[in-house]
């Protein structure tokens, strides 16, 4: 039996548990972001994230619109395909981007991706084996080598909960 096991979250989304070194955390794939979401005011998308990096509205659509393609490369890892080849610096510039195109992204907007992706990730990510949650992936520089399972905690839920906090931190 896997590690990961999903049950159905408090809304539409699905709720991951895993163990990993005796220790237990949940995510619900875009479950946190959409509750932060819901809680902000319409006048208070456009305000400023608390890192003061990115208006509300922008980090919530950003979060939501990572999910599939972090799935994808969760899912691509776990079969033994390399890491995408990118720096840190290649990202930014790709966020900038997706920043200015979307300035204007609406709450409907980024639900809607929250709703589409989180169940195809959930999906995935019950679909992985032991063999696969332990392989080991060579990230970009700087960053160490780590296990499909410890990149699931990165990237898909330390970057969800990040950019979440920034939103709720804000209010």
């Amino acid at each position: 039996m896997s590690r990961l096991a999903l049950v159905a979250g408090p809304d539409p989304s699905y709720q991951m548990r895993t163990r990993a070194g005796g220790a237990r955390y949940n995510f619900c794939p875009g479950s946190t972001l959409n509750a932060g979401y819901h809680g902000s005011r319409l006048r208070t998308t456009a305000a400023r994230c608390s890192d003061g990096e990115w208006t509300q509205a922008f980090a919530a659509f950003h979060a939501a619109s990572s999910i599939g393609p972090i799935t994808q490369t969760v899912k691509d890892i776990a079969q033994g395909q390399p890491f995408p080849s990118m720096t840190m610096e290649e990202l930014d510039a790709r966020n900038a981007v997706q920043a200015k195109e979307h300035a204007d992204s609406t709450k409907a907007e980024t639900i809607d991706l929250i709703k589409n992706a989180a169940p195809t990730a959930a999906s995935m990510l019950w679909s992985l084996s032991e063999a696969e949650l332990d392989r080991k992936v060579k990230l970009p520089e700087p960053m160490p080598e780590v296990t499909v399972e410890m990149f699931v905690g990165m990237a898909m839920v330390g970057h969800t909960a990040y950019h979440t906090q920034t939103i709720t931190g804000a209010r």
